[in-house]
Formats: C-alpha cells, structure tokens, sequence
C-alpha cells in the first residue's frame, strides 16, 4: 500500500491529505496482513458427546465442514475478511488516484520551480517567487485553467467519493453490524439412509429428527475486535475530513478567491501562502527606504520656512459617492470641469471614508459580496485624486487593513507613459518606491499570483488617447515581451485577458469621460472632495495652532464664497495659506478677528490675487528667504517677481487655449526659477520633465491677468469665448481684475489722460457685454440662464454697488414688476451675486423659481438677506414651483417674514421635500406681529395632518394675517380638516378663502364636519375650492345644507372633478334657490352631470333667489338639447349669468344656435362664452356673428378654439367684428383648420369699430393689439 501513495502526484494534495493517504496505506497493509492471517486460521471446530463416544471421524469431519459454512453464511462477508479490506481501502484509493492526476496539471501550472536568488541576503521565500521559464508567466495558459470545472469543485467531490461515503457506508452498514461470536450452535438434520447404525434419540428431538451441535471459533472475538477498529478509525478520518470541509468553507467565506483555480492550488493545495507573505512582508519594509517623499508630504504649512510632513498628519479623507455626480454638476461635455458646485452637507447617497481602502472592497449590504476587480474613481482637478492613491499606498505599506495583507501593489502614473509603445515588465518597472533589488521579485510575484496584486494608475486624463487607441480591438497576449501602448495594456488589464484577477484602480478627471466611457469598470466612484466636516478637520491639521485654526475656521464658515472653494482639497490649502499669512501679516494684534473679517477676501478674485503674492513671496527662489514688507499683498510686485509673473501668465493662456495642464520639456531647467515659484512647480518624476500649476484655478486667474493686460482685446476675447465652458472661470477672474481698474479709475484725485479716457471706454464697452448676459436671466433655454449667471457673476466680481444697482434695474424696467427663474442650479458660491443682482431691482414685486436647485443652507441664507432683508425690497410675491426646496430652506424664509423689511404677503411652496417640519416654521412665523403674510400655498405629498395643526396653531393666533390657505396635494385626512374646522371657528381666524384641492385621503366624515364649519358664525370664508377629491353625492348634500343656512357666507365654490352625478346637482340647486345662499361662482366641470342634471340648474337659475352669476359645466354629459334648455333660462329675466363654461362638449352648430337666440335677447346678461372643443363648425360661426351684431348681445370673450372652424367662418368673424354693437375684446380661435386667417383680422383693424385687445388663433400664437 506504501507503493501506492508513492505512484500518487503529491502535490495534488496539501499536507493533510499526503499524511492522511500515506497513514491510511499504511493502517491498510496492517489490517489486510492481520485479516488475511485471520482468514486462512483453520481452528474452527464442533464437538458433540455422542459423537466423540461413537469416534466416527467421518462424521466429525462432516459436520465441521457444514457447520462452518452454516457459520460463515450467517455471519461472515460475501467475500473473505482480507478481500472486504482490499475493496475498502481500495476505493479510497483509488478515487484518490484519478482525483489527484485530474488536477495533476492544473496544479502544475501554479507550482513554479525555484530560481536563483538575486541578493545574497534573501533567503530561499524570495526564492519563490522567482520564475524562469515556468508555465506560469503566460497569462493565456492561467485563462485556460480557469474556463475548466474548479479543481476547488474536484476536489470537494473528491472528498465525499473518496473518503466519507465509502468510510461511512463500510463503518454503519458494513463493519459495525458484523458479529463473529466465539460460541455457535450449529443446527444439524442426520441424512437417514438404509439402517441406522447411529441413533441420536437422546439426545434429538425425535418429532423433528433434528438436532443442535455446539461449535467454536476461537479467532471470532479478533476478527470482531480488528473490524470494530477499523469502523472506528474510518469513522474518525470521516470526521477529521468534515472538519476540513468545514475549514475550506470558512476560508471561502472569509475569501471567495480561493474557489479560482490559481488561488486553491497556490494556497490550500501547495500551501504557499506563508511563503507569499513573509515575500511580501519583506518588499514591504523596504518600500520607499530609498525615496522619503513617498510618504511625506514636503511643503509651506504658513511657517517661516517650508516643512515636511507625514502623509497621515495632514491627510483627510474625503468623501466619495458611488457612481456619478448629478450630471448637472458640470458643463455639456464636461468642458469646464471645475466648476464649484458642492455639497456642505452629505446627502444621503454618499460614503464618507473612514477606511481609503473600503473603495476596493464589497458595498456594504450588497448580496453579493466579491470584491470589484476594475475601479474608476473620478475627481475635478485638486479634489484629492493624487492623495488618494499615496494613501492607498501607504496603506498597503503599514497594513492598515486586513485587506491588504499579503496583496502586492504598485502605483504607477499614466503621464509617464505618453507617446510610449512599452512592455508589462517595462511599465511595472515605473512603480513608486520599489527599490531595483526587490522588482524582479515583485515583478514574479504579479505574474504568478495576480489575484493578489493592485495596480493604481493616476491620471488617465494626462495620458494622450486617440479615438484609434479608443477603438483598437484587444488580442491575447502570447508574449509578455510585446511592446505595445499603455492604453492598449490598461485595457488588457481591464478585460482580463493580461494578469487575469488582478485588480485595477484607475483616477481620471472629467474630461476623459470620451476615453473612460468607452472601458467597463465593476465600480464607478466619484469624489465629491470635502464637506464642512472634513474642511474643518482640514483647517485644524493644517495650522496645528489652536488659536489661529479657530480664527481661520470662523472666517471659512461664515463665507459661502470660501466655504465652496474648500470643498476642493487644494483650494482648501490655498485659502488657509492665505488666510493665515493674512493673520501673521496683520499689525493689530487686539482687534485681529474684526480686522481679519474686514480684510476677508469678499470674491474669488481678491482671494487669488491674494493668494498669488502669498506664494510668490514664500516660494520664489529670490525672495523667500527675504524680509517680507508688512504691506506686501496690498503693494505691487517687485519687478523681478512681476517679470516671472508675466512668464507664468504666458504659459497659462496658452496652456488653457490649447487644453494643455502638464507641461513637458527636455531639460528640467528650462523653466528656472519659475518650477520653484510656488504657482508653478515641477511634478515628482525622475525619468522625465513635468510641470503644472498648483491647481487649475490659479492657472485660469493667471490667464485671465493676461488676457486684462490687452485691455483693447478684452471685449472680443469676452464675445469670442462665452459659449466655451472651459473659460467662464477666466472671464470671471477677467470681470473681477477689471473691477481693480474701475476702483482705481474713481479713486484717481486727477484728470484723466487721453490713454485713461481710452481705457475707460473699453471698461464701459466690457460692462455693457455683462449687461447683455445678464438680460438673459429668466430664459426658458437652460444654456442662455448659464450666460447669464456668469454675467452676474461678473457684474458681481466688479465689487461695483453702483453698476450692479444700475444694472439690476435696467434688466427689469421693460416687465410688469414679474420675475420667472427656470431650471436654475444655484450653487453657494453663486447664491450672493445672484440674490445681490435680484435683490437690487426696486421693481420687483412677483418672483418666481420653476424647477430651481439651490445647493446647501447658504444658498438660502443669502436668498434670505439679499433678497427679503434689504432696504427697500419690494417682493410682495415669491412662489417656488418643483425644484428642490426642503425644509431648510423654508426655515430661512420663515425667517425672512420675520424681518422688518419683508414685505411678502403671498408665499407659495411646491415641492416633494417639504415636510411637516414645513410646517412648523411657517408657524412661528405666522404668530411674529411682523409677519404680514396673508396668502399661503402649500404643495407636496409628505405634508400631513401634523402639519394641519400647526398652521391652524397659526390662525387662531390674534398676530396671523392669513386670509387665504391653499393646501394641494397633500397626505392631510378627515384629522387635518378638524384641525383646520376648529381654527377657522375662532373668532381671531381671519381666514376667507381655503383650498385642499387634491388631498385624496379626505372621506365624507371629513367633508361633513367641513360643512357643519361653515354653518359657524365666527367662520368667514367665502371662497371653498374641494376639486379633485372623492365628495361624491353625499358630500355635497352636506355642502347644500349648509350654503342654506344663514350663518354661512360662501360666494364661490369649487366642486371640479368630484363624480358628482345629477343627484349632487339636484342637491346644489335646492341650496342656489335658498334666500339664504349667497353663491355667485360654481364650479362643476369633469363631473357626471346629465341633460337630467342641467334641468335642475334651469329651475334654480329661474328662480329671483339665485344669485348665481359664474357657472362652469366644463366636459359634461350634454347635448344641443341641453344647450336648448339652458338658452331658455338665459332669455329669463331672473337669470343672472355672465359667465358660462361649457367646454369639451358634445355641442354642434345646432347647439350655437340656441344660444345665438339667447344671446340676442334683451334679458341674457352673458358677457363671457367659452366652446373650446365643441364641433361648432362655420356654420355655427355664422349663427354668432348675427348674435354678435346685435345691440342686445353683450358678450365681450368668446373662446371657440379647438373647433371645426375655417378660413369662411373667420371671414363671417371679421364682418362681425366691424359692427358698432359687437363688443368683443378677447377671442380665441386657435387650433382650428385656417390658413389665411390674418388676411381676413387685417381688413377688420382697419374698422374704427374693431374693439378687440386681445386674438389667438394659429397654434399658441397670440396677438396683442
């Protein structure tokens, strides 16, 4: 059996399993040795008295031979005792063999040979990963093996055939229900043939002739005892097996890679994994030993001189959404890729990182939870890309986190590589931190365990991709050694057809999206850079002083301007750079805060020009080491700083004109003192020479100092540029440096030169392109609202309160005192020069947002004092329609009706985010004495009976001046309107008009209470809309009953869409012929209402109690026939109708002859007729032009669109029309089938008697005249 386990291909076992075979060949050869020795034992024998006195050894030898076949039927195995061992152990055996060479060579392919070790001080673990020719290295064999069924599968199979199935069925079945007893009585019928010469009748039974003879198997208890022993032992290598089966699955669970092929045979089967982990404990000590700047962080903290820092000290972790940003976020195209939109606040689809290397692992709650293997991860320029990935490699180093135990990771930047065909080993070789010693190591290591390598590449944006290269097809690789481009290996990587399992995570910014769009990544993440927690954090790391952080940190939170900057990690190192040189700088050590918050850099601008001396000063090779003036950021440059600024400002123009953010040249010198200068520095490659701005931003504010510089070509680099998103931020820094020269211009105490009066031309020429841009606001076409908050923004950037009032004022002078905004992302750092701009128009008295999104509270909190705390603001009206309002935001206009400036009195609010909370605030504001709203509007579906009682809190209160409260759309039920019905009995409610149109949960308990309400004498509404909700019949009995009750002063009433049927209107027009009833306006459109339904309104119409003056019956069950009783009551002179809606009805010329017969009686009182939708036809036409020539007619609006009507029924319109008695002044006539109908208007214009102001016809095309 030894030979056996010595033919078995060893590896294809782990340890355990070559002890398990090799102790189980052995127990095997024991027991079939003993077995068989028991076997061939001929000590069985029987004895019987009579016999042994007769000593007939004939008989005796009979009878040992049947009594032992009698023996071995009843309780021996079909085969002998050895044969059972042998097909017991040989099936283990046997499967184990043909288990072992079906993997044999899978295994193979993971079990590299042993090279020869590089450096005398590595031992023979270092050896191991080196490969020479092993099979290993080429990735398509390693693919191969994957695609075929799992050696982990085989070998689980393997373990129940070959072990616990034969084990335990030979152990239960088999071995432990066998008995060998030592004593056995073996039954015995003597054959009688011829005479006896025998007798056993004294001892037999002589019925039966039979008789029982005592035998004896002397090695029956060894045989018992060696088969129990190997029951047991096979029922212990059972359990030791479902042991293992347990341990493999707790490893699975723990790690799912270990199903894959390369990672079962490498770690369960060949058991290298300690031998990969000391490997990659040992490259990892000795990682970045020869480079500190790997991890350090060597910069200008605002000390006196620059300082090294660990990475971990000054690093904070941002927050990162998965996925994209709301695409509104940037530009079309993502042109301009830093625009400052931000969150302050985390909403709730983002993941702040406690742990960087959580971007590489499961999203938590995901069912399943494999690791992704490809990551793109996305970030604006100086969002924290870069730092992400040192963290993630100094992570790796210090093995923060359990996934990065035993894994190999390599960070590599895409930059390096342009123009470059390369290969694997080439590329890999660019690595951060390995030293040369240790890559062949590495470089064996990712070959032969993929699965646990990371590769990082940094800035795919940098990395020149053409649409050729975007579209190559990928090929297998057959050799490692092929040179190819990066891209096209960075698309290997992704499609794992090059190190399939490894793991890729890749940084771009936006502007790739034309070469990332085109790969597929498991998981897509997006930086969204700081919130205000992390800027803080920030803040307080960066100064380590306690006392200057805390001044800093105030300066930041109070200025939605820098508080949106920071929201990018390098603007926040920026401005906390320059806010505290601003401290150090400032001579006033006692009112340093107030002169810090009267100095603050107020625009983008002024923090960059400040911000540009600041670095200038501390970095340049030339002055850093010099005395500072203290007036140094308010005085010019010197001249040689302002030579090397004007280099820089040359680069920057050309650098955005061309697209270009690194900059390489072939010596590092080129560029001198300027890659030392603090604006412009040289990027940390040592193969090659890169240079960039500190951040976009500050490239786009040089740029901008040029362009200014050619002051004559300012105005058509602005007109040349406004539609190319990439140079808004440059034409705002543009607006703001112009600002500077306009401040000088007025502050000059002498005359004004010939050069100054030119230049003042071109300024007023400037300012006039901003006026145009912001006349824009207010557009429906979303790209013509952003040009004009970028002229806003530069209207704003000119620091100038007398352009900006003059400005704001002309944009409104051509309206009526209204304002609509649509589709406007406002962000924080637009929300000031956008509330300014408003806030500034003395008209304005209606302001209007359709789908707006103001971002974060200090968005609001500017809309709040801009636009309601100013002096002389004169918005009576604000109204937000959809859009993102929440309850925040309501807070801050709950605030502003609080001020003593606020001058609203109608405020409405539509919007799916407001909240009971909603509510609440508006609450408080409704009690202040100086709240002087007396118009509300509340829309949105999580509005509840909560908040009903709030607002009726509101209405008793004797400060409310509410008189009008429209609540739409809302979850409010039969609780809210008790609510409602006890506030509006109390004699402090001043309210007179109630709405709860469309609140569906509403039901006939609630309606009923609602009507006993107004039945009160304190109530006083006399306006009660209740459309679009589920009254039905009975409802409006209620209604009914109390319109006749003398107490109830309700004059117009709304009961559109209500399935109302006849019955409802018989109930109505019992109450419309009540002296009691005072209804003018009824409403009933999009109801159930019959011919049956209109007699009953003739009736009440008829009556001299019938007060009715409005009646709409819009999309009713009625007929010419209808129309014809309704004409009769219109010739009564008890009728009092001037309005009559009877749109979208079945109505034919027949119909409109009727009510042409009506219209020409001396007791119609009609002035207004609406057949929108009829089937009136020219005919018809014809009938109301006769009635409108009639001196009895008095209709003055006639709505006929949407009808059957022609050029012919226009011409009988116009003969109409140039009627001295005809008195229209409003008709519609669009969507009808005419053609040529303005020909036929003109002639009746000519007409002294043509009184139209108002005509539509065509499609939606409407004249004034």
């Amino acid at each position: 059996m030894q030979n056996c386990v010595d033919y078995l291909p060893r590896k294809s076992f782990n340890t355990y399993g070559v002890v398990f075979l090799t102790l189980f060949g052995l127990f095997a050869v024991v027991v079939i040795s003993i077995s068989g020795s028991l076997t061939f034992d001929t000590s069985f024998h029987c004895y019987d008295e009579t016999i042994s006195k007769r000593a007939n050894l004939a008989l005796t030898k009979d009878i040992n031979i049947k009594c032992s076949l009698e023996y071995q039927e009843r309780f021996l195995f079909i085969l002998p005792m050895y044969a059972m061992f042998i097909v017991h152990f040989g099936i283990v055996f046997v499967v184990s063999i043909i288990y072992a060479y079906l993997v044999k060579h899978r295994v193979k392919k993971f079990d590299y040979s042993i090279g020869t070790a590089t450096s005398s001080n590595d031992d023979d673990e270092n050896q191991t990963m080196r490969s020479s020719s092993s099979p290993v290295q080429n990735p398509s064999d390693v693919r191969e093996c994957l695609s075929h069924f799992s050696t982990f599968c085989i070998y689980i199979i393997h373990l129940f055939i070959a072990r616990i199935i034969p084990l335990l069925t030979f152990a239960l079945w088999i071995f432990y229900p066998a008995q060998f007893p030592n004593n056995f009585m073996c039954p015995w019928r003597p054959e009688m043939k011829g005479k006896s010469t025998y007798s056993f009748n004294d001892t037999g039974n002589s019925q039966h002739n039979l008789t029982f003879i005592e035998c004896t198997n002397p090695i029956g208890g060894k045989s018992k005892t060696l088969i129990h022993i190997v029951a047991t032992v096979d029922v212990f290598f059972v359990t030791v097996t479902f042991l293992e089966l347990c341990y493999i699955a707790w490893l699975t669970f723990n790690d799912r890679d270990l199903m894959t092929d390369q990672e079962f045979c490498v770690v369960y089967l060949l058991r290298k994994r300690k031998r990969i982990r000391k490997l990659v404990n040992k490259v990892r000590d000795r990682f970045g030993s020869d480079d500190e700047e790997v991890f350090q962080l060597k910069d200008d903290f605002g000390g006196t001189q620059i300082s090294m820092r660990p990475l971990e000290d000054i690093y904070v972790n941002v927050v990162i959404q998965d996925g994209r940003e709301h695409m509104n976020a940037y530009p079309s195209e993502f042109e301009r890729h830093a625009i400052y939109q931000c969150h302050l606040k985390a909403p709730s689809t983002v993941t702040k990182l406690t742990n960087t290397a959580n971007i590489l692992k499961a999203k938590h709650g995901e069912q399943k939870q494999t690791y992704p293997r490809t990551i793109l991860v996305i970030g604006r320029p100086g969002i924290g890309k870069t730092m992400l990935t040192k963290k993630l490699l100094h992570q790796w180093k210090v093995k923060e986190d359990e996934f990065w135990h035993e894994k190999m990771v390599i960070l590599l930047q895409f930059r390096t590589f342009n123009n470059k065909n390369i290969t694997l080993r080439e590329m890999l070789a660019y690595g951060e931190g390995f030293s040369p010693d240790d890559f062949e190591t590495v470089y064996n290591s990712i070959l032969s365990n993929p699965i646990k390598t990371v590769l990082i590449f940094d800035g795919m944006d940098e990395l020149n991709v053409d649409n050729q290269l975007v579209d190559a097809k990928i090929k297998a690789i057959n050799d490692l050694d092929e040179k190819m481009p990066v891209f096209i290996i960075l698309k290997k990587l992704l499609c794992g057809k090059l190190l399939p399992g490894v793991t890729v995570l890749t940084t771009s910014r936006p502007t790739a999206q034309r070469v990332f769009q085109r790969l597929k990544f498991d998981r897509t993440v997006e930086i969204l850079g700081f919130f205000e927690e992390q800027i803080k954090e920030y803040v307080f790391k960066f100064c380590e002083n306690n006392t200057t952080s805390e001044l800093i940190w105030n300066e930041i939170k109070e200025s939605a301007e820098l508080l949106s900057l920071c929201y990018i990690p390098v603007n926040s190192y920026i401005v906390c750079l320059t806010l505290k040189e601003s401290l150090e700088t400032d001579e006033s050590g006692a009112q340093l805060p107030k002169r810090l918050h009267r100095n603050i850099p107020k625009t983008m601008t002024e923090l960059y020009k400040r911000a540009v001396k600041v670095l200038l000063y501390r970095h340049h090779p030339v002055y850093k080491l010099q005395p500072r003036p203290i007036d140094y950021l308010i005085t010019p440059f010197p001249k040689e700083l302002e030579t090397d600024l004007m280099k820089l400002m040359d680069i920057a123009k050309s650098g955005i004109s061309q697209d270009r953010l690194i900059f390489e040249r072939t010596t590092g010198d080129e560029f001198g003192d300027l890659a030392n200068c603090g604006l412009f520095y040289q990027l940390p490659d040592k193969r090659q020479n890169f240079f960039c701005f500190l951040h976009l931003t500050l490239q786009e504010f040089l740029a901008a100092s040029k362009v200014v510089d050619d002051m004559d070509n300012v105005e058509q680099f602005l007109a040349t540029n406004i539609k190319n998103p990439k140079w808004h931020l440059v034409i705002q820094f543009v607006a703001g440096l112009i600002g500077d020269s306009i401040k000088e211009v007025k502050m000059a105490d002498r005359g004004v030169t010939s050069d100054e009066s030119k230049s003042q031309k071109f300024v007023a020429d400037i300012q006039k392109r901003f006026e145009e841009w912001a006349f824009l606001l207010g557009s429906a076409e979303s790209n013509k609202n952003e040009i004009a908050l970028l002229g806003i923004k530069c209207l704003y950037e000119l620091q100038d309160v007398d352009i900006m009032k003059s400005v704001s004022r002309k944009c409104l002078a051509k309206g009526d005192g209204e304002l609509h905004l649509m589709s406007l992302d406002i962000a924080p750092v637009n929300s000031a020069p956008l509330f300014e701009f408003i806030g500034n128009r003395k008209n304005l008295e209606r302001l209007q947002f359709y789908d707006c999104t103001i971002q974060g509270k200090y968005g609001y909190h500017k809309m709040e004092k801009l636009l309601f705390s100013t002096p002389g603001n004169t918005i009576t009206s604000f109204s937000w329609c959809f859009g993102n309002l929440t309850d925040e935001g309501v807070k801050y206009l709950s605030n502003a009706l609080t001020g003593e400036r606020c001058k609203l009195t109608k405020l409405e609010l539509r919007a799916a985010g407001l909240t009971d909370q909603t509510a609440k605030y508006l609450n408080d504001a409704l009690k202040d004495e100086r709240c002087k709203l007396s118009e509300l509007k509340l829309e949105g579906k999580n509005i509840t009976d909560q908040s009903v009682q709030y607002l009726s809190d509101a209405l008793i209160n004797k400060n409310c001046e509410l008189t009008k409260l429209y609540l739409v759309k809302t979850m409010i039920g039969n609780q809210g309107v008790t609510y409602l019905g006890d506030a509006i009995e109390s004699e402090s409610c001043k309210l007179t008009e109630l709405s709860l149109d469309c609140n569906l949960s509403i039901t006939d308990q609630g309606f009923k209470y609602l009507c006993d309400v107004l039945k009160s004498e304190n109530c006083k509404i006399t306006k009660l809309d209740l459309s679009n909700n589920r009254m039905g019949n009975e409802g409006v009995q209620c209604l009914s009953n109390a319109c006749k009750n003398e107490n109830c002063k309700l004059t117009e009433l709304n009961l559109w869409s209500n399935k109302i049927t006849d019955q409802g209107v018989e109930y109505l027009t019992e109450a419309l012929t009540s002296e009691n009833c005072k209804l003018v306006i009824l409403t009933l459109g999009y109801n159930k209402v019959t011919g049956q339904g209109v007699e009953y309104f003739i009736k009440a119409l008829k009556s001299e109690h019938c007060k009715l003056l409005e009646l709409n019956l819009r999309d009713q069950e009625i007929t010419d026939e209808g129309v014809e009783y309704i004409c009769e009551v219109l010739k009564s002179e008890n009728c009092k109708l001037v309005k009559l809606d009877v749109d979208y009805k079945k109505i034919t010329d027949q119909g409109v002859e009727y009510l042409c017969e009506a219209l020409k009686s001396e007791n119609c009182k009609l002035k207004e007729l609406y057949l929108y939708s009829n089937k009136t036809t020219d005919q018809g036409l014809e009938y109301l032009c006769e009635a409108l020539k009639s001196e009895n007619c008095k209709l003055v609006k006639l709505d006929l669109g949407r009808s059957e009507i022609t050029d012919q029924g226009v011409e009988y319109l116009s003969e109409a029309l140039k009627s001295e008695n005809c008195k229209l002044i409003e008709l519609n006539l669009k969507l009808n089938k005419t053609t040529e109908s303005f020909k036929y208007f003109s002639e009746a214009l000519k007409s002294t008697n043509f009184k139209l102001s108002e005509l539509r016809f065509g499609i939606n095309r409407i004249i004034r005249c």
